[in-house]
């Protein structure tokens, strides 16, 4: 939209190579945007999203940058992040650029027609209500609040009498949130503790507002779960995948299991092929976000597997879910230039960088492979092997 036609030659793909090549030398905030232009106009808009975001980080309160942005938004149906930059853009606009003006308000409009019907002002407040008193619940929250914006926002909107199950609510800091915005009224959660099979749960908003959920116990890979078949609509499976100690296909075959057909599944989980991830393992350090043992855990508290988007992509087709929209989002950790920039001189992508991975997908079928050889030894196994010895 904002993107200067003479700043990108004719050849695109050596304007890139070249383009990228500099980066590396100087990576100053118009090269960034010339790269990411070119990307854009070959029609790589994931990779144009990132380039033209590097630019922004370099000059902050650019409405160029905020236009360019917007624009792939747009391209990309990342309709909340359009509206946001094609704002931010007019904001910033200086004085006699109407054309500019009238292009973003165009954006603007376009973006806010396909948003949810909740207001992100309404789904912030709603979060915070709900947050909780205990020390340990607020830290949570704080730290994952745009985690939680960013997946409400993926929520497709019930539709009447649509049933939902929230695996690991936790601290069911979304959970009211997906009834008194998103429409779910049917909602039905799981967790795991010692005691009864089931419980109910009781949240209770800053201005007394009171929400009951039942909450069934139950180990998410390990043993059936106590739902028919085709029970929900949606199923949301936020930032679990990783705890899974032993058989993640398991949950992922139960998930498909109790869907009904169309129906969908959002899962969220930390990116090992994030920025933040290749520059710790660039130091020496750990790519995991959490892996920390805990003295007196069970082997679920901590991840004991993350993946790349590619790999969450690769299970949920195995496990008969079409993805629908696969994005990554940056809650956490900066995503510094100069690791974007050596990624583009390599001819790396740098898309799908971000901290988290986040997928909608529909059920399409049944599952299609329940060990794929990618994630599971089924040969010359250590159990084998003790078999073997007994």
């Amino acid at each position: 939209m904002a993107v200067a036609p003479n700043a990108v030659p004719q050849d695109r793909e050596t304007a890139a190579i070249r383009l990228a090549q500099e980066l590396v030398r100087n990576s100053s905030a118009e090269r960034w945007n010339n790269w990411a232009a070119a990307q854009a106009q070959s029609g790589r808009y994931e990779e144009a999203l990132a380039g033209f975001t590097c630019a922004l980080e370099l000059d902050a309160g650019n409405p160029i940058f905020m236009g360019n942005l917007a624009w792939v938004a747009v391209e990309l149906r990342r309709w909340r992040q359009a509206a946001h930059w094609a704002a931010e853009a007019i904001a910033h606009l200086p004085p006699g650029s109407e054309p500019a003006r009238a292009r973003l308000e165009e954006l603007r409009a376009q973006a806010a027609a396909q948003q949810p019907p909740w207001r992100p002002e309404q789904a912030a407040q709603c979060l915070s209500a709900f947050r909780g008193d205990d020390g340990n619940e607020r830290d949570y929250f704080a730290t994952h609040q745009r985690r939680y914006l960013a997946t409400l926002d993926m929520v497709p909107a019930a539709q009447p009498g649509a049933r939902l199950l929230e695996l690991g609510a936790a601290f069911h800091h979304l959970t009211p949130a997906l009834r008194l915005l998103a429409g779910y009224q049917d909602i039905r959660c799981s967790d795991v503790w010692q005691g009864d099979a089931t419980a109910e749960h009781v949240v209770r908003a800053s201005d007394g507002q009171v929400e009951r959920f039942q909450v069934d116990n139950f180990d998410a890979e390990r043993g059936a779960w106590p739902y028919a078949d085709g029970s929900y609509d949606m199923v949301l499976c936020c930032e679990m995948l990783e705890h899974l100690a032993l058989d993640p296909m398991a949950m992922l075959s139960e998930i498909n299991r109790v869907l009904r057909p169309g129906g969908h599944l959002l899962l969220t989980t930390p990116n090992l092929a994030s920025a933040k991830a290749i520059a710790w393992l660039a130091r020496g350090e750990s790519p995991y976000c959490w892996s920390q043992f805990e003295p007196r855990g069970i082997p679920t508290d901590r991840h004991n597997r993350e993946y790349t988007t590619s790999e969450v992509v690769r299970l949920l087709e195995c496990a008969g879910l079409a993805p629908v929209r696969v994005t990554t989002e940056t809650f956490y950790w900066p995503q510094p230039p100069a690791v974007f920039a050596q990624l583009a001189s390599l001819g790396y992508p740098l898309a799908r960088r971000g901290d988290t991975t986040m997928v909608l997908a529909r059920k399409a079928g049944p599952v299609k492979d329940r060990y794929p050889e990618e994630f599971y030894q089924t040969r010359g196994t250590q159990q084998q092997r003790r078999d073997l010895d007994r």
